[in-house]
């Protein structure tokens, strides 16, 4: 029903989220973890997979905690938090800074980071549950935002063709293959040519090529080149990295 209707659909490959979170308590201000507000620690994942999306924790060790206090990170300053997730891989980082009150409600805020920008909102929850799905919430609709891909009906599109280079071996042809065969609007992808170590793939699927991009780079062994080869009859060129 959603295909023939064309209405935008959020595939299933999605990128993870590292979220640093702060909470005010009786002994003042620490990362939350099992002993430190364990009842918001125990919502997260909850929280994330029911909105879909995959949970990162930091590990909140010592490299940690020197990259990013408890000062910054209530801050939510924008620049240190992103500096400390680096070491984490992830383009996507969710920072919340919460205060329990004696009313039973939870006030806070969740910041969304992204490719140098962010994204705030401001949360009065009645219980840690609810903040918990607060943020999750914020980082699922921005994410949503940038990986839903409109749907094109029924019918696929007559084949975008694409290269990628860098595959030296049946393995790698396999993981190429198995990984753009996975993704749900693609319904056909047919090897074109082989030559040395370049792959060229027409691509049917539900959705122009420009729009499944994003998801398509969302697996880091494929990374998007600037330009096609002259000689190479293609839209789009990646590299596959071992």
């Amino acid at each position: 029903m959603l295909l023939e209707a064309g209405a935008p659909l959020w595939t299933a490959n999605r990128p993870p989220v590292l979220v640093w979170l702060v909470a005010e308590g009786t002994s003042g201000r620490d990362f939350v973890g099992p002993a430190h507000q364990p009842q918001l620690s125990e919502a997260l994942p909850g929280a994330f997979e029911r909105r879909g999306l995959p949970l990162r924790q930091p590990l909140l060790d010592l490299r940690d905690t020197a990259a990013l206090g408890t000062g910054p990170a209530w801050r939510l300053d924008a620049a240190t938090i992103a500096a400390a997730s680096a070491r984490y891989g992830v383009e996507d980082v969710l920072a919340g800074r919460v205060l329990p009150l004696s009313s039973g409600e939870w006030l806070g805020d969740w910041v969304y980071l992204h490719d140098g920008r962010r994204l705030d909102r401001a949360v009065t929850a009645a219980g840690p549950a609810a903040f918990a799905e607060a943020g999750a919430a914020l980082a699922a609709d921005a994410i949503a935002r940038r990986y839903a891909v409109a749907s094109g009906g029924e019918v696929a599109t007559a084949g975008a063709r694409v290269l990628v280079l860098g595959v030296d071996s049946f393995a790698d042809y396999a993981a190429v293959m198995a990984w753009l065969e996975g993704l749900e609007l693609v319904d056909r992808v047919n090897p074109e040519s082989v030559d040395g170590d370049r792959l060229v793939l027409r691509l049917e699927a539900r959705a122009d090529l420009a729009r499944l991009a994003p998801v398509i780079e969302l697996i880091e062994r494929l990374q998007p080149l600037p330009d096609v080869p002259g000689d190479v009859a293609a839209e789009r060129a990646y590299r596959w990295q071992r």
